[in-house]
């Protein structure tokens, strides 16, 4: 995580205060309402503010230029993602999904970011990131370990109904 921040929090790169990072987003959108939120965090070793409307929007004001941007681009989530993986992996591809896939997906309490940014990486585990899409933050990740542990999972629940021998076997791990 600290690798996709880019390093610690640049303080000193902060110049406008969260109330002006929503003046400059009043000036810059049409219809502005109190947001419910403002984040501070550092992305790809930018600082920004993510400031959260109650209709779900979502807008990314640099805390350090006042730029209010809506997404990153796909450049910047590769290079984010390439800073998690490191270099000796070489992304495949980068897709922005804005439905959930087999790994990137909700579960009952626990809501996922989308749109996201999904960047796949020609390594031997397979690995893939998937970054917030205004901001850039890791939300995801998921390699050949993670999938194998999925799949475990899957096959041990599917199996414990019909055969209790299963349970134990796949309650054991060594």
């Amino acid at each position: 995580e600290v690798a996709a921040r880019g390093g610690a929090l640049r303080w000193s790169a902060i110049t406008l205060s969260e109330r002006q990072a929503v003046d400059r987003l009043r000036g810059d959108a049409t219809r502005i309402d109190e947001p419910v939120a403002i984040d501070l965090l550092q992305s790809g070793g930018k600082v920004g503010y993510t400031v959260h409307f109650a209709d779900r929007r979502e807008y990314l004001v640099d805390a350090s230029t006042g730029a209010v941007r809506r997404e990153i681009s796909a450049t910047e989530a590769q290079a984010i993602a390439q800073s998690i993986v490191g270099t000796a992996a070489l992304a495949g591809s980068v897709n922005k999904i804005s439905q959930y896939d087999t790994y990137y997906y909700a579960r009952p309490g626990r809501e996922m970011h989308l749109p996201a940014w999904r960047i796949r990486f020609n390594d031997n585990a397979g690995s893939t990131v998937y970054l917030d899409a205004v901001n850039g933050t890791p939300v995801g990740f998921v390699d050949l370990e993670s999938r194998q542990a999925r799949w475990l999972r899957t096959v041990c629940t599917a199996s414990t109904t019909r055969f209790s021998t299963t349970i134990v076997a796949c309650g054991m791990r060594s």
